[in-house]
């Protein structure tokens, strides 16, 4: 029964901007790890990263495997220990590796043998921004496992946090702990859920009071606290106005994660990118298709669309998750899962180690050198520029397909597509697909519960004329952009085909100059993928962990040619064969697009830049002078960007 919130809790609530109509319910759960089982390519990903480096990280990098989360002594404490752990536990529930799972367990085990008289725990006084990593951990450890230490461990350390935030703030930790907030909020009202403890309300309404204000950030760009502009507290803290509506009600705030993303709103337009990411190095910084993002945001912007999916049930997040897990993510890591780039481009026709312009590029290579760890920002290999980003990809993949299905109304509801089995809520269903890639959907029921229960389908904003049949016959109504929900009684043997007609588009607006042109299919950017050798660069390597520069064996100066009506005419490359294992490697793509190409060595188009050799010269100007391209018209291959290691996403054109 819900306990009674005393006056004392709702003035607080009410001094922190809370209402106190209650908490509102969120609209979908996101699914227990392991409840979404990956098949196909996706399971490709996730073992690869089990042989690769999330299954060696503790004895490649000793701020992992020496962490004083682990009971060193004089070992790392903060960040980068839980980070690894917030993805070693998804993998090894998403694959049911029991190796992996004793693993995770040895970390849990540790974690809730801190905790003090008093309910703190870490080897750090007030360590709030770390502690909000291993919470995020500790719940999906009990969700996992049913473990009952978990809610007694939290309910005591937030009661502890509670009295210690009032004279200790999240400002007195770091700029960190103030931008993710929303982390520490987010395991505070999953533990009210489940509890419907007042004090945790209070609590709530402190961590509200005291987090950055990303609602007034994304729409104005304004309010800033100073780490706001920083790339990933920007994708962290996207997940903060979602969960912060629950306890306010506002609207603004609901939306806010989504207004951040507006192609008319101050962010996107100066720091936009097509695949849906921000350029940031590690400040927001320009519409350059030279610049980088990182990987440490692409993996929290993954994790906070899932959680803002969860709460609000807007369909847009789905589209937002395939757009940053089938473009950004792959093209950020090698096709082994041996290799991460601290930073990916737009346009990035080699990986070289030589100067960038990237604000933090050097700050990067003095940290880590003074680790010895050093390798260089955008050449694959295990060792990428800062340690947060190859300790926080580790959950990106396995979240990802965390959140493929979530619980929704009593069923279930497709928030993302992808070849993989989820077993929840009475259902066992199947889902078979060639997506992104191709447009069919096939969802096998394998077992369903008793009485009638919902399944409800996400329908992407891109696509018009989709298509919902169930045994062979068409439902009505499908609507673009929102979720697609059939109640019936489901039985074992019934079949859901769902088509996503993809056409190609030519979009424009894109480069430092705002005139470039990307070409899309469905969900995914296509990009010239030029031939490239390695050269490793021994100086850099672990033993089956190399680092190497890419070099392109051929040019790469083309501008791409449109009609009068600015369309791209594009033949769709398919030769109809089942995926490779690893359609995300330029050796093994899938469905690829012939487009029409002339070439051009305007403004030193085809070359890296004379200042920073790490770059490549910006597109020059759009549309491009007939006596300022070749005359001579060919036809490029162009390859999803996830598919490509080097790559020319935006493009000069011209108009023949």
């Amino acid at each position: 029964m819900m306990k009674r919130v005393t006056w004392g809790t709702l003035a607080c609530l009410m001094v922190c901007g809370v209402s106190c109509a209650g908490v509102r319910p969120q609209a979908m759960r996101i699914l227990p790890a392991g409840a979404v089982r990956p098949e196909g390519y996706l399971k490709t990903q996730l073992v690869r990263q089990a042989n690769g480096l999330t299954g060696h990280a503790e004895e490649l990098y000793p701020d992992i495997g020496k962490s004083a989360w682990l009971g060193v002594k004089d070992g790392d404490a903060w960040e980068r220990g839980p980070y690894y752990l917030k993805g070693l536990l998804p993998l090894a529930f998403a694959l049911d590796d029991e190796a992996l799972k004793a693993r995770t367990k040895k970390w849990i085990d540790s974690i809730l043998s801190m905790q003090q008289p008093n309910g703190y725990f870490s080897s750090r006084p007030n360590n709030w921004w770390a502690n909000m990593i291993a919470l995020h951990v500790l719940r999906d450890w009990a969700e996992a496992t049913g473990d009952k230490r978990v809610d007694a461990f939290l309910s005591r350390y937030f009661a502890y946090q509670r009295e210690a935030l009032k004279t200790t703030p999240l400002e007195k930790d770091s700029c960190w702990a103030i931008a993710r907030g929303g982390d520490n909020l987010e395991v505070v009202l999953w533990l009210y859920d489940r509890t419907h403890d007042e004090g945790l309300l209070e609590l709530a309404g402190l961590l509200a009071k005291q987090t950055q204000d990303w609602n007034r950030w994304y729409r104005t760009g304004e309010g800033s606290t100073g780490y706001a502009a920083h790339i990933v507290n920007f994708m962290q803290g996207l997940k903060f106005p979602a969960l912060k509506w629950r306890l306010t009600g506002s609207e603004d705030e609901r939306t806010a994660a989504l207004a951040a993303f507006d192609p008319k709103g101050w962010a996107f337009a100066k720091h936009g990118r097509p695949d849906g990411m921000l350029n940031g190095s590690e400040p927001l910084s320009g519409r350059a298709a030279g610049q980088g993002t990182e990987l440490c945001a692409v993996a929290e912007r993954i994790l906070s669309d899932a959680t803002s999916a969860a709460v609000t049930g807007d369909a847009a997040y789905g589209d937002r998750l395939e757009e940053i897990a089938y473009n950004t993510l792959p093209a950020e890591v090698s096709p082994d899962l041996k290799g991460v780039r601290y930073y990916v481009m737009m346009n990035q026709p080699a990986c070289l180690d030589e100067s960038l312009d990237f604000a933090h590029n050097g700050d990067a290579r003095a940290d880590a050198l003074a680790e010895n760890q050093w390798a260089p920002s955008v050449c694959p290999g295990p060792l990428a520029g800062y340690g947060c980003c190859r300790s926080n990809f580790h959950f990106a993949w396995p979240k990802f397909v965390q959140s493929l299905w979530m619980a929704k109304d009593g069923g279930l509801a497709a928030v993302a597509y992808g070849p993989c089995r989820v077993t929840f809520a009475g259902f066992e269903l199947r889902v078979r697909t060639d997506y992104p890639f191709r447009e069919t959907v096939f969802v096998d029921v394998l077992a369903a519960p008793e009485g009638e229960a919902p399944l409800a389908f996400r329908i992407p904003a891109w696509t018009t004329g989709a298509g919902v049949m169930v045994n062979g016959c068409a439902t009505d109504g499908t609507i673009s952009g929102r979720f697609e929900t059939i109640r019936r009684r489901w039985k074992a043997g019934d079949k859901i085909e769902l088509q996503f007609p993809m056409d190609v588009v030519a979009t424009d607006g894109w480069s430092a100059s705002g005139n470039a042109v990307v070409v899309k299919r469905g969900p995914l950017v296509y990009a010239f993928a030029p031939a490239f050798r390695r050269r490793t660069l021994a100086a850099y390597s672990l033993p089956g962990f190399p680092t190497h520069e890419l070099l392109p064996t051929e040019a790469w100066n083309w501008a791409l040619v449109r009609g009068k009506d600015g369309a791209i005419d594009a033949t769709v490359v398919d030769d109809g064969k089942p995926l490779a294992e690893q359609p995300f490697d330029p050796l093994t793509p899938p469905v690829a697009l012939r487009v029409p190409a002339v070439k051009t060595r305007v403004a030193g188009w085809g070359a890296m830049r004379a200042d920073k050799p790490g770059n490549p010269c910006e597109p020059p100007s759009s549309p491009m002078a007939k006596d300022a391209v070749s005359p001579v018209q060919d036809a490029i291959l162009l390859l999803p960007m996830g598919s490509t290691q080097i790559r020319i996403a935006e493009f000069p054109w011209c108009v023949r």
